[in-house]
């Protein structure tokens, strides 16, 4: 199966990117395209965001349905999503037969220039997506620090850990050491896509790339550029990964930890 991630500006100035989707979208040569996190309307958390929402969200999910359908590709977008009087940040699947999934980010950045609190609720479960035999566990950047996620996305059967992202340049060497740690204890293919640019205060570092379930590096976008990363992920890969180290097979969920306190 192929799998395309997208590095490429979003604007919160616009309203909404769904021109930059749809062309992306266009040129991508994967089953499945997946976009940084809230690409849709740029990363933000400006109090005018929840007008923005009201304003175009059934315009938004009429125009997504309507790419993957002509496209015949399923799509991953990060963007703002309400709920109620609230909004959350999402990763929004959408498939070509018109089915929708939504994985809401649990664990929001409150800390040093991020105030995501200000503008969401955190989501409370996690979110599997099955597509061509494969199945994909969802997070969003800062829920990349809580391993203990990817670990019951593993156990659950995933083959694919998905982190769609608006990581800031000093977040770079973090992201540099936990990815491929989260692949190699899970034996999982790990996609990391993430925001490029200047958007308001931050400047994001790219560095998209696609981790092998041993951890190691097959494909990567350079700092700042905007490209298309096409991945390959293969089934017997997995198989093997999960045969050379069964850390999947030999976890202890029977641990009693009444002794340790």
């Amino acid at each position: 199966m192929r799998v395309s991630l997208v590095q490429t500006l979003s604007s919160p100035s616009e309203g909404d990117n769904i021109p930059i989707i749809e062309r992306a979208v266009a040129d991508a040569q994967g089953d499945l395209v997946i976009f940084p996190e809230l690409f849709l309307t740029g990363y933000t958390t400006a109090p005018e965001l929840k007008e923005t929402v009201a304003a175009g969200f059934e315009r938004w999910r009429e125009d997504l349905l309507r790419i993957s359908c002509e496209s015949g590709k399923w799509l991953m977008v990060g963007a703002p999503y309400p709920d109620g009087d609230s909004l959350k940040n999402v990763l929004w699947t959408v498939s070509p037969d018109g089915g929708e999934k939504i994985y809401e980010k649990l664990h929001l950045a409150e800390f040093g220039e991020f105030e995501e609190g200000s503008a969401f609720v955190p989501g409370n479960s996690g979110m599997m997506v099955d597509i061509d035999g494969f199945r994909f566990g969802l997070t969003i950047c800062y829920d990349m620090f809580f391993p203990e996620l990817y670990r019951r996305y593993a156990l659950m059967g995933a083959d694919v850990l998905v982190c769609s992202s608006a990581s800031p340049m000093r977040s770079r060497g973090p992201f540099d050491k936990v990815l491929p740690a989260r692949a190699v204890e899970n034996t999982c293919y790990v996609l990391f896509v993430n925001n490029v640019g200047e958007q308001g205060k931050f400047e994001f570092f790219g560095g998209s790339r696609a981790i092998s379930p041993i951890g190691h590096v097959t494909a990567e976008c350079e700092d700042s550029q905007h490209c298309i990363l096409e991945v390959e992920i293969d089934r017997k890969e997995l198989e093997r990964a999960r045969k050379g180290r069964p850390t999947l097979r030999d976890h202890r969920g029977d641990l009693d930890w009444g002794s340790a306190v």
